[in-house]
């Protein structure tokens, strides 16, 4: 998906959505499990909004009722203006056709920020897992945050949204059955009782809390080196792994800093607007 001149005419209508949900037919449900989305958007656009499921709502419980479970949805696309990066997205703040058994998704748009938002309906919006929680509950109890790490985000690749097993996640037996779905989308058998969050059925561990000073890693930017206004992708590899660990980017106009944030930028990769020569 590439929308390099979008412009979102307004923060409750994304331009980029990953699924896009707008039936409010009646007596119908809408079952949405073990999906993987992944949006990394980046827009020129004066404003500029990404989703990576929008769903839209209803009064009635049973019209268009989504049932959500299992989802890994990932939204690390750069917002712009009055445009907001948001993992989950409804059209209103009715929640009455959200299923109550929706579960055990993860939920995450790049770090807890003003306009990075793990859920948003146009008045409300959450940043921290705990505050979405509380908003709707008892709906996504066991849900959880974190950005996984996929062996590739190439989609000629092989190991396209493939989970590193070698690296402890939260999406490892973060699941329930679902009746009816036994084998991912390569064909492999599903765990019959603990299931991985996500398309990707796979033999990791699960993700503990860091504990102890962690380790930092290598940073390196693709593409390397950069002419002046060029834009590239700086990311950490080689660092601590382990649930409640942080990041964030920070920039200086002179190599030994002092070093500013750089807002919201809190993933572990980040995507720079144009840089001017002397941006470090």
């Amino acid at each position: 998906l590439k929308a390099p001149f979008a412009s979102t005419s307004s923060a409750t209508t994304p331009t980029l959505r990953g699924i896009n949900l707008t039936s409010t037919t009646a007596t119908t449900t809408l079952n949405v499990s073990y999906n993987t989305i992944y949006l990394d958007a980046q827009s020129t656009g004066a404003n500029f909004g990404t989703c990576g499921l929008f769903a839209t709502t209803s009064a009635t419980a049973t019209s268009a009722t989504l049932n959500l479970n299992n989802n890994n949805i990932v939204n690390l696309s750069n917002p712009k203006g009055i445009g907001k990066t948001t993992a989950y997205q409804r059209s209103s703040i009715t929640l009455t056709n959200y299923g109550t058994g929706s579960n055990r998704n993860n939920f995450y748009a790049g770090g807890s920020c003003i306009n990075r938002l793990i859920f948003f309906d146009g008045t409300n919006a959450d940043s921290v897992l705990a505050d979405f929680k509380t908003r709707v509950s008892t709906r996504e109890a066991n849900s959880v945050s974190e950005s996984p790490n996929f062996l590739s985000v190439v989609g000629s690749n092989v190991n396209f949204l493939h989970i590193d097993p070698a690296k402890p996640t939260l999406l490892e037996s973060g699941g329930a059955a679902v009746a009816g779905i036994t084998t991912d989308y390569d064909g492999n058998s599903r765990n019959a009782s603990t299931p991985d969050i996500g398309a990707d059925e796979f033999t990791g561990t699960v993700a503990t809390a860091c504990s102890g000073q962690p380790v930092a890693g290598t940073i390196t930017a693709n593409p390397n080196p950069l002419c002046s206004n060029g834009i590239t992708t700086i990311c950490v590899s080689g660092q601590s792994t382990g649930s409640g660990l942080t990041y964030q980017w920070k920039s200086s106009n002179a190599p030994g800093g002092p070093f500013a944030d750089i807002p919201c930028a809190k993933d572990k990769c980040f995507t720079t607007d144009p840089l001017a020569t002397g941006t470090y």
